[in-house]
């Protein structure tokens, strides 16, 4: 059965492209920065476990750098509600970090 989750976004392109997704406590990022090399986003998020602290106000550009990597999903319409804005399946987030 699906699980969803609401979610914080910053950057969007068809999909939301860093997230922050809290659970029990612990907050998730996943992020999908723009790749110069390939001139696209990439087709998964990479996930992490953000350290304790407030998020900035303004660009998350570069908050997963000192963050836990946890493992990564694919980036797809499953994943999100049907804005793509609110949220989130994180029974698919928790399986993706399980299965690594």
């Amino acid at each position: 059965m699906a699980e969803w989750a609401a979610f914080e976004y910053r950057e969007f392109y068809d999909y939301p492209r860093i997230a922050v997704v809290e659970r029990d406590g612990i907050r998730y990022l996943l992020d999908c920065p723009f790749d110069y090399a390939a001139d696209d986003y990439p087709e998964e998020y990479q996930i992490c476990r953000l350290k304790d602290g407030r998020l900035p106000a303004g660009s998350w550009i570069g908050l997963g750098a000192e963050a836990e990597p946890l493992g990564s999903i694919g980036v797809s319409p499953r994943l999100f509600d049907e804005t793509r804005r609110a949220l989130i399946r994180w029974d698919l987030v928790r399986a993706a970090i399980q299965g690594q």
